[in-house]
């Protein structure tokens, strides 16, 4: 799954079989176009109710979002993967954020595990991998 599409040759393609093939591009593209839609639009800012600079803080969630966070997700080289870009939101400082606004959007993020969504999509590809595979000594080990 790490490996992008353009890497893998038609020799290798054929190798792996199309059923196979078939389920990782339809994965790859689904985790794609899950970025896309998370990146797009920064999640909503979960203000503390006793900050004094709401406005502010949503306008640089907003900036921060689109100019750090998505960015890093749809980098067109080196795309970090949504479990990455989370770990990361652990030592992001914005600036012009209150830092308990900042604190309660980010767990906010956190929980709703999009950005983690990912690591679902490649479970649920290599299940179905799996209940293709017919070597049944194979699929005991994994």
């Amino acid at each position: 799954m790490n490996i992008t599409l353009q890497d893998i040759s038609i020799d290798e393609a054929a190798w792996i079989g199309l059923l196979f093939y078939n389920i990782l591009v339809y994965s790859k593209f689904q985790i794609k176009d899950h970025y896309r839609t998370i990146a797009f639009v920064a999640p909503a800012i979960n203000k503390h109710l006793m900050c004094d600079t709401p406005s502010m803080c949503s306008s640089a969630w907003a900036a921060e979002w689109w100019n750090g966070l998505a960015r890093q997700l749809l980098h067109p080289d080196v795309p970090l993967m949504g479990c990455q870009v989370s770990d990361g939101l652990d030592s992001v400082q914005i600036p012009e954020m209150c830092s308990s606004c900042q604190d309660r959007t980010i767990s906010w993020v956190k929980m709703t595990g999009a950005l983690t969504r990912e690591e679902n999509l490649v479970d649920r590809a290599v299940q179905e991998l799996m209940s293709w595979q017919m070597d049944e000594p194979i699929r005991a080990n994994m």
